[in-house]
């Protein structure tokens, strides 16, 4: 449980933001726009592993569902396409010489205080990660500024037998990685729901596919 004083902030509705192929972002409908103040919103963002733009044909469904109220930027790029300084870069919003992580190696140069996560716990957000978090990130160490997180650690066992740090004990989890990352990503917005339906939350689903090995759950 999170025992914390936060400030009453108005329900409000979801924006979605798919990061590592594209950003998409609920716009908010007529009638929201004109029914006053926009209050704090939701906000979850989808980061995909090592995923090129031209795999996004596969994913019609996907599409259909950012494209639905969303917004499309056919011109988007990563300014350092690398896994580490590139997390980091979504988290602050810096680029790389900005913020330090310039290798997959630097995570502990991130400095946690700028992260976007740190300013939504600190604005009354519950936060939450589900997945993988920053590079060679220590396992047994808690990703600063989330509230609930299902922390992956990055490696060939990623997929099936992988080693998570759940909301501080380190576990091994059998089951495919992805669908154990989609039920707890599900779990923490249910939580918070239940524990304050007024505030605001903030999301990052992470997944480590399709990263190589690229491995498909076995019912695929």
């Amino acid at each position: 449980m999170i025992h914390r004083t936060r400030r009453p902030i108005a329900r409000a509705p979801v924006v979605l933001v798919a990061l590592a192929l594209g950003l998409a972002v609920a716009a908010p409908s007529e009638t929201e726009a004109q029914s006053g103040p926009t209050p704090q919103p939701n906000v979850i963002i989808f980061m995909t592993d090592d995923q090129r733009a031209d795999t996004m044909r596969v994913m019609p469904k996907t599409r259909r569902w950012f494209r639905k109220r969303g917004v499309r930027f056919p011109n988007g790029f990563t300014t350092t396409p690398l896994c580490c300084p590139a997390r980091a870069s979504v988290f602050t919003g810096q680029y790389a010489h900005n913020h330090g992580v310039m290798d997959n190696g630097d995570a502990l140069e991130l400095e946690q205080p700028d992260t976007l996560q740190r300013h939504l716990d600190d604005a009354g957000y519950f936060t939450a990660l589900s997945g993988k978090y920053l590079n060679r990130w220590d396992i047994e160490r808690r990703p600063p500024h989330f509230d609930r997180f299902a922390m992956l650690r990055q490696g060939n066992d990623a997929y099936y037998d992988s080693t998570f740090n759940v909301d501080g004990r380190v576990r091994l989890v059998r089951r495919y990685s992805t669908h154990f990352i989609e039920r707890k990503a599900i779990d923490y917005l249910e939580s918070f729901d239940d524990q304050d339906d007024d505030a605001p939350w903030f999301l990052v689903v992470t997944p480590f596919a399709p990263h190589n090995p690229a491995l498909p759950s076995a019912r695929y």
